[in-house]
């Protein structure tokens, strides 16, 4: 009996030693999790995060795609999108394609990023986490060259991603305003005046199909800032893709 049990002990530690590991996450997964890490300790500005989403994605994207000799096109980069172009002349072939590839792609994610959420609340947590990414990789924190003439992976990254910091400069989304890094609305004003919820009634409602802000005595936003009595701004969505 007590040789069965032991048996049985080895055929069961043997099965669990022979479990596959889980499968690494892709480095466009990877760097999307510092991108998410990035947004929750930013301001509540889901319209500006989309934004910043869909740019790392770009930015992704198009440094894999730049070492493609498929039918597979960049979005941005060698191309001209809304009167920008972002231009490009090509890098030779390197001996290992995959690791030019992530090269690049961490270097434009990483560029990207950083600059993205230099006003966020949360920058200190975002920039550690880009750094420690970048080193868990293999990389320089400290290359910030964007000359890929030579065929550097990096320097393709860094040009991907200052042509996409350009390209948000331009695409209407008003990223510079006075309000840095809150993209300040300049075209919607609301129909209707703000509602206060501790008072009775529908603050003055004019018409209950437009958007009416709420005025609280309080705003926590999801990054745990308080913010000062005011009425909800409005967040623009405008930008041209």
């Amino acid at each position: 009996m007590v040789r069965t049990t032991s048996l049985a002990c080895v055929i069961f530690a043997l099965a669990l030693s022979a479990t596959p590991a889980p499968a690494q996450h892709s480095l466009a997964r990877q760097w999307n999790e510092v991108l998410l890490e990035s947004i929750r300790g930013d301001f509540a500005r889901p319209t500006a995060n989309a934004r910043n989403l869909f740019h790392t994605s770009i930015a992704l994207y198009d440094a894999w795609a730049a070492y493609s000799d498929g039918p597979e096109q960049p979005y941005l980069l060698g191309k001209t999108i809304g009167g920008f172009t972002c231009s490009f002349s090509g890098v030779p072939r390197p001996d290992d394609v995959e690791a030019a590839r992530r090269e690049a792609m961490s270097y434009a994610a990483a560029r990207l990023l950083r600059y993205r959420f230099r006003p966020s609340p949360g920058w200190i947590l975002s920039f550690g986490e880009v750094n420690r990414l970048i080193r868990e990789l293999g990389y320089s924190t400290t290359f910030h060259s964007t000359d890929y003439t030579d065929g550097n992976p990096a320097a393709l990254g860094n040009y991907i991603a200052q042509c996409l910091i350009d390209f948000g400069l331009q695409d209407g989304a008003n990223e510079r305003s006075v309000h840095y890094g809150n993209y300040g609305n300049r075209f919607y004003m609301p129909f209707n005046p703000p509602l206060e919820p501790v008072l009775p009634g529908h603050g003055g409602l004019l018409d209950p199909n437009f958007w009416q802000p709420l005025k609280l005595e309080e705003f926590i936003d999801q990054s745990g800032g308080v913010l000062p009595d005011a009425a909800q701004p409005f967040l623009p969505s405008v930008q041209r893709i």
